[in-house]
């Protein structure tokens, strides 16, 4: 059993596949995982990013476009 199983997600390759996780760990990406999760996620139609951060954020903001850059502001 895992902790959570995202079911038909989108991955970046544009395929889609099941994603379990047990521990905070994807532990298997598979075409269709079979077992159970204490949660599952039904996420057809969706993207997901492992390792990916929100990125809205607000570099080159008004009155810092001389400092505050794509590399200052993700450090």
């Amino acid at each position: 059993m895992y902790d959570l199983i995202i079911r038909a997600c989108t991955l970046p390759t544009r395929e889609t596949a099941d994603i379990a996780v047990t521990d905070g760990v994807i532990a298997q990406i598979a075409p269709e995982i079979s077992g159970t999760a204490r949660t599952e996620i039904d996420a057809r139609g969706l993207h997901v990013l492992p390792g990916v951060v929100d990125a809205h954020v607000h570099f080159n903001a008004p009155g810092r476009e001389d400092w505050e850059g794509v590399t200052s502001g993700s450090r």
